[in-house]
């Protein structure tokens, strides 16, 4: 389509391009039908030939940078960007080019300040590049796991509309970034920059912060903060400001300091510790000294095919299926992928995990893989382990599952760090596929109050200066500290899928426990996530617990969703308010039991029946969960219901097809299968020591957002 002369000019102006650079409009068309064209090449030399004729033309020399960089011809872009720059240092699409130079070049971080530069050079307009640029870098923090300043980044990019319209992409990213498991709720729902109180010496300084925050100047806004604290001296508004917008900036060090003195004034106990247990987090991300390492340990192998019959014969080396599609996923890029690959347990596995005890069940130690001979490098094991306090017995175990033929590590790279509370959460067993659902849960809630209760209080931790929790528990001036570490030990995925209540730690440590909130004493709706669990939720008006629900429900608060979620089903003024279905289904998520989780889906299909919608959804999950519990007579029943009255439906015979093919009842054509191949096949039982995917590291499951290597790591 032709070029609209009443645009905005990309040369960064502000103006429309008809009052702006209107001598180039005719050649702007040319350039866009070859970008619409996909042309880049021959876009950018005929850029470059348009500059004799139009020197020094910040569109051009724009249009030019941005071509150079998606080519991938970055010293030319360099060399572009540094003339841009160097002759229009106000102007905010050098400056995004810029930014988009150093995000080719450098991490995240390194790029946030030229956007800052860009975002304070802009005018009341902001080009698409610059918009591009706040975008990119936002996705780039989120791939960098800086959740803090990518989260800002990309609320404020969702916030621009452009075009009249809001960026889709970056909305997308942010229900990505709310839906992520491995996300903490404090980064999801952190607090707010504040206005200053009415009449008070610092208003004007504080307000002002707030303005060029909403902006996305923040480190104009953290300036300003600094000059105020300067003048009028520890103010816990400002501290709370400034660590918020160092934050974003994702200067950690600066957000963490900031955050503890926040914490040190005389605060509400849950404001200090909240912004205590933010500051651990952030911490976290910078400080590793007490986080445990995954590595991959890699042992020259002299003959492949022996180690592999060796492996072969010990049980504690168990096999996993080849699946050219996983070994090719499990492979460096550019390399072959391994010739096999093995989980390797401390004990085999039994043959039956029916009535098996905690202490018989075998334990994942780590992951093998097994590489030929290449003609630059021998033959190789990896091992892929955790360096906790038992790696050398797993180095040892491994060296006697091989046949003791493997000699020192030829190499070891780390490839990632666990936070010590995490690493002791995860239990690390491989059970037998027909391990009852109900007993893996007993066995599972069992370890876990053992963790928590008995071996946590003993961890050492560097936010508690190198203590234990028990040991700083008895200082007085470390017990914000503490409770700040109990409180994310009580957000964290496994804390919040078991019925366990640390109140009963707070107690073992002599700290205050977490009281009930009364709604009737503050804004409900406003209240922290974290704290949603305490609410006394029969005293929670309609509109406050909608309000509440809709933001539990956004970012997969488990408890709070639980929280809130039975008391909407409950209410019946709010039956004609809210969908009791997918309230239900929202429920069956939070479940933490099959049998739990198995009523809530069987009440999302009553009522999806009584409010005349289809109930399709509700019975393939209900089929799931009926295959987990082996009861067959079920099973049939849902699978004759859907196949007689719903497989006119969109994509519902592509789902039964896909759940009784995973189960091994059919085969990919969706033929049953013998009794004898399903009884081989098995039905596996879900769980973390089910999976199977890209290379196992302890404790490893992916994520929603960022980018992973090859080899994931936690």
């Amino acid at each position: 389509m032709p070029l609209d002369p009443y645009s905005m000019c990309p040369c960064g102006s502000g103006k429309k391009l008809k009052f702006c650079c209107s001598d180039l409009t005719g050649e702007m068309d040319k350039i866009q039908k070859m970008l619409e064209g996909e042309q880049p090449t021959a876009c950018l030399e005929h850029i470059r030939s348009l500059e004799t004729k139009y020197p020094g033309r910040a569109s051009l020399w724009g249009l030019r940078a941005m071509l150079e960089i998606e080519l991938g011809r970055l010293e030319d872009a360099r060399a572009t960007v540094d003339k841009f720059v160097a002759e229009h240092p106000n102007n905010p699409v050098a400056l995004a080019e810029r930014t988009m130079l150093v995000l080719e070049t450098d991490d995240a971080r390194a790029a946030i300040e030229p956007l800052q530069d860009a975002l304070d050079a802009l005018g009341d307009r902001m080009p698409a590049r610059l918009y591009e640029a706040v975008a990119s870098v936002g996705q780039a923090l989120l791939f960098d796991e800086e959740w803090f300043a990518a989260r800002r980044h990309l609320l404020f990019c969702a916030g621009i509309s452009h075009k009249g319209e809001r960026n889709q992409e970056a909305i997308q990213w942010i229900l990505r970034f709310n839906a992520d498991g491995q996300i903490p709720l404090l980064l999801k729902d952190p607090p707010a920059v504040v206005s200053a109180a009415q009449g008070v010496a610092w208003q004007a300084a504080c307000n002002e912060c707030v303005q060029l925050e909403g902006r996305g100047r923040w480190r104009a806004a953290a300036a300003k903060i600094e000059e105020a604290i300067a003048t009028f001296g520890d103010v816990p508004e400002l501290w709370r400001n400034k660590a918020l917008l160092k934050g974003f900036l994702a200067d950690n060090a600066a957000a963490v300091e900031a955050l503890r003195k926040w914490a040190s004034f005389d605060l509400p106990l849950d404001d200090a510790v909240e912004a205590e247990a933010l500051a651990q987090l952030l911490d976290q991300s910078d400080n590793r000294s007490d986080q445990i390492e995954t590595v991959r340990v890699t042992f020259n192998v002299d003959d492949v095919e022996s180690l592999e019959e060796t492996l072969a014969a010990d049980g504690r080396a168990e096999s996993l299926p080849r699946d050219p599609a996983l070994l090719k996923e499990l492979s460096e890029e550019g390399e072959p992928p391994p010739r096999s690959h093995y989980f390797l347990l401390d004990r085999p596995k039994p043959s039956t995990g029916v009535g098996l005890a905690r202490a018989d069940a075998p334990r994942l130690l780590g992951q093998v893989l097994v590489y030929g001979k290449q003609t630059d490098r021998p033959a190789q094991l990896q091992l892929v382990v955790n360096r906790d306090e038992q790696f050398d017995d797993t180095l040892s175990t491994l060296r006697e599952v091989s046949g003791n033929t493997l000699d020192k590590p030829a190499e070891e790279e780390v490839l990632g760090h666990t936070p010590p509370t995490d690493h002791l959460l995860i239990w690390k067993w491989r059970l037998p596929a027909d391990t009852p659902p109900s007993q893996r849960d007993r066995m599972v809630e069992e370890y876990r109050r053992e963790a928590i209760f008995e071996r946590w209080p003993n961890l050492a931790f560097s936010s508690l200066a190198g203590r234990t929790a028990a040991e700083a528990a008895k200082d007085s001036d470390s017990r914000t500290a503490v409770l700040a570490a109990v409180l994310l030990l009580e957000l964290s995925d496994r804390v919040q899928a078991s019925r366990l209540d640390l109140n009963e730690l707070r107690s073992r440590l002599g700290l205050p426990i977490a009281e009930p909130i009364d709604p009737s004493e503050i804004n409900a709706a406003q209240l922290p996530l974290a704290r949603v669990p305490r609410l006394v939720m029969d005293k929670v008006s309609d509109d406050s617990l909608l309000r509440l629900y809709r933001r539990v429900a956004a970012v997969g608060a488990r408890r709070a969703l639980q929280h809130v979620a039975r008391e909407v089903v409950r209410r019946e003024s709010l039956k004609d308010k809210v969908d009791r279905a997918e309230a239900y289904g929202l429920l069956a998520r939070c479940a933490l039991d099959i049998d739990e989780e198995l009523d809530c889906i069987q009440q999302a299909s009553r009522i999806a029946v009584q409010d005349g919608q289809s109930p399709s959804e509700w019975y393939l999950t209900e089929l799931t969960l009926q295959i987990e519990r082996r009861d067959g007579a079920e099973v049939a029943r849902l699978v004759n219901l859907i196949r007689d009255n719903y497989l006119n439906e969109e994509g519902v015979p592509e789902a039964l097809l896909q759940i009784l093919y995973a189960a091994g009842i059919v085969d990919p054509q969706g033929r049953p299968l013998q009794a004898a191949e399903q009884q081989s096949a098995g039905i596996v039982v879900p769980g973390e020591e089910q999976s199977t995917s890209k290379i196992w590291t302890p404790g490893g499951q992916s994520g929603g957002t960022g980018k992973k290597p090859a080899i994931w790591t936690p």
